[in-house]
């Protein structure tokens, strides 16, 4: 009898380095659990690698210190879909278990903070600007 046991990685950050979509597709796949995840300026990455990753990715189940930071160098790819699809579907914030959870520059409306997002019991901070 062999005993799996999943791989744990409590923070990585993307800030700095230049991801491809392959790289996180196949992060996507592995048996990591991801605890905190920076995908800040600098990363180069599609609205819908974003946003696949976050909702289907087993990786990304348990995160619970997302960033998703821009500013106006590296602006957010998301588009005004995309936030409410990931809230509304990635585990990560189904859960209710998001601690931190920094948006900045991405494209969130206060309505689709009290409409679509689920309540977040333990969010210590929650980081939004335009």
């Amino acid at each position: 009898m062999s005993i799996l046991c999943p791989f744990y990685i409590v923070i990585l950050s993307f800030c700095v380095l230049s991801v491809t979509l392959n790289l996180l597709i196949a992060l996507g796949g592995s048996t990591i659990h991801l605890h905190s995840l920076v995908l800040a300026p600098r990363v180069h990455l599609t609205e819908s690698s974003i946003r696949d990753f976050l909702v289907r990715a087993p990786a990304a189940v348990r995160v619970q210190e997302l960033t998703l930071y821009g500013d106006q160098t590296f602006p957010s790819p998301l588009t005004m879909e995309d936030p409410a699809e990931i809230a509304s579907s990635a585990p990560c914030f189904t859960s209710g278990e998001l601690a931190y959870l920094d948006l900045s520059s991405a494209p969130v409306t206060r309505e689709l903070l009290i409409d679509v997002f689920k309540p977040q019991p333990k969010l210590r901070l929650l980081a939004c600007s335009d």
